[in-house]
């Protein structure tokens, strides 16, 4: 007993130890309790479905959850108006309410601009045309000085000017310069008058 009297910072320092314990022990309850600690949701896989039909689902499966579409883009052989990618993944364990944010496919294709490929080397034509998320479709070689150099830029069987708006995906034929062996520019100029 003399212990106690003899040194009252130690039983001070006890006590609040212990009050600061427990007062943990209740905020960390309260927490557990207010978030719901104990429930979890299994993220459904809502790939390749209808924005439409996403709240139908969550009602079917009684899924508290919540969904956001934060961007649209254009996925080549991929359906139209449909979800593409989600966050969190599908089979993610979430809390209730937690929000779903979606990417959905364009239900129309992505427009660009046609680029200028003139003069340019098919090498050089090729990366701008998958750069600007186009296909490069049949090649035309003609005699021309200008070997290996795009002379027209076509689509659909005809011309298109640079600047011109086209679907993204689109195929582009090329007409190129396949060079003249070694004539001169007088030689091919005599032998077109010639025809």
């Amino acid at each position: 007993m003399s212990f106690y009297k003899d040194k009252p910072v130690l039983v001070h320092l006890a006590l609040a130890s212990a009050f600061i314990i427990i007062a943990l022990w209740i905020i960390l309850k309260m927490i557990a309790s207010y978030a719901n600690h104990n429930d979890i949701l299994i993220v459904p896989d809502l790939s390749k479905m209808a924005v439409e039909d996403v709240d139908k689902l969550f009602e079917e499966k009684n899924l508290d959850l919540k969904y956001e579409i934060i961007d649209t883009i254009y996925k080549e052989n991929f359906p139209k108006g449909v979800i593409a990618e989600q966050d969190p993944i599908s089979g993610s364990k979430v809390k209730p309410e937690r929000i779903i944010y979606l990417t959905v496919t364009s239900k129309t294709k992505e427009i660009t601009k046609m680029p200028n490929l003139i003069d340019l080397s098919l090498k050089q034509a090729t990366t701008i045309l998958e750069s600007n998320g186009l296909r490069l479709g049949r090649l035309e070689y003609v005699k021309d000085i200008a070997e290996n150099a795009v002379l027209r830029q076509q689509y659909k069987g005809h011309e298109i000017t640079a600047g011109s708006q086209i679907e993204k995906g689109a195929t582009i034929n090329l007409v190129v310069g396949k060079g003249i062996n070694n004539k001169s520019i007088e030689d091919l100029n005599s032998e077109e008058q010639a025809e």
